[in-house]
C-alpha cells in the first residue's frame, strides 16, 4: 500500500509485529514502512509527518564515488591491522559491499566482518568507529554496557561520531 503525505511517498507493509520500522533508501529516496497490523491510516501519516525532516535528510546522503570507494580501500590496508592489533582481536574475513540500512556487520562465528562502501563517503573517523564497533563484535554480540565500554576505550568520543552519521 502506498500512502503520501506532505510530499513524501510511503511503501507500506502490514505485518505480524509490534513496532513500526520506517527505512529510507539514501540512492532512490524511497520511503518504506513495516507496521503492525491495524495500524491505521491516520497513524501513518502522522509517523511520516513527524519523521519528514529525518527521512529528508536521509535522502540526501551522499553516494560514495568509485575514486573514494578505491581510498577507502586502500585506507583499510592499513586501519585494519592497526585496530586489530591495538584491540588484541582479529577477523579472518573483511567484506565490502553496499549495504542499504546499516553500516557494517559482524558474524563472529565465521570470524567476518562486512564494512558498507558508503563508508567512503564520510569522514575516516566514522570508517574508524565501524571498524572498531565490529571488531567488538568478536567479544560481545549485542549492545551491552561492557560492549559501549570496549568501544569507548578505544574511540571516547564514539557518540558524537554516532551521531553525526544518524543526521
Amino acid at each position: 500500500m502506498k500512502i503520501e503525505t506532505e510530499g513524501i511517498c510511503a511503501e507500506v507493509t502490514f505485518k505480524k509485529i509490534k513496532g513500526i520500522y520506517l527505512r529510507v533508501d539514501p540512492a532512490e529516496g524511497k520511503v518504506r514502512m513495516n507496521v503492525p497490523i491495524g495500524t491505521s491510516q491516520d497513524e501513518i501519516i502522522k509517523i511520516l509527518q513527524e519523521k519528514k525532516d529525518w527521512i529528508l535528510s536521509r535522502r540526501a546522503l551522499p553516494a560514495a564515488t568509485e575514486e573514494q570507494k578505491e581510498l577507502m580501500r586502500e585506507r583499510l590496508k592499513e586501519l585494519i591491522p592497526y585496530w586489530e592489533k591495538k584491540m588484541g582481536l582479529h577477523a579472518d574475513h573483511y567484506i565490502l559491499k553496499s549495504m542499504k540500512s546499516r553500516w557494517g556487520s559482524c558474524n563472529p562465528l565465521i570470524r567476518q566482518i562486512t564494512l558498507n562502501l558508503e563508508l567512503a563517503a564520510l569522514p575516516e573517523e566514522c570508517l574508524c568507529y565501524v571498524l572498531v564497533h565490529e571488531l567488538a563484535h568478536m567479544v560481545y554480540l549485542g549492545h551491552g554496557k561492557e560492549f559501549w565500554a570496549l568501544v569507548e576505550q578505544y574511540i571516547p568520543d564514539w557518540k558524537r561520531i554516532r551521531r553525526s552519521m544518524r543526521e
